[in-house]
């Protein structure tokens, strides 16, 4: 995720440098993805997922407002507009499920959260250690 935050800044860095050329939604989504690596990178790397929910969010926003462009001004080079807006779905996708996976968690470094899987098993494990202390007494 650190990396995927430092590209989301530096991409946005670019768009920043270039805005006499570029529409004004351009240079905000820059803006909010320079914004959001700046928050999402340390927050990956030391754990503190209270502020990468966030950023997460704040990327999102960004990488949409750049899709939404490319959809409505159509370029004479894209001969299928809709493929930006669907690939940049699916990566609003993976972000906001990123968000909502840490958003719960205020800060574990080096710990991912547990998942529904890691939750049912420490569930059974202790169930499985109950019934069998009880059967032993």
């Amino acid at each position: 995720m650190v990396v995927i935050y430092t590209a989301i800044s530096v991409t946005g860095l670019g768009f920043i440098t270039s805005c006499s050329s570029l529409p004004w939604v351009i240079t905000l989504a820059g803006v909010l993805m320079v914004a959001s690596g700046i928050m999402g990178a340390p927050s990956a790397w030391l754990g503190s997922w209270w502020l990468e929910g966030p950023a997460a969010l704040v990327a999102v926003v960004g990488i949409m407002l750049v899709s939404i462009n490319e959809f409505v001004l159509t370029t004479a080079h894209v001969r299928w507009p809709l493929h930006v807006i669907i690939l940049s779905i699916i990566i609003a996708l993976f972000f906001l499920g990123r968000a909502l996976r840490v958003w719960p968690y205020s800060y574990r470094p080096g710990v991912l959260p547990k998942s529904e899987l890691e939750k049912a098993e420490e569930q059974y494990n202790k169930t499985r250690q109950e019934y069998l202390s009880t059967v032993s007494e």
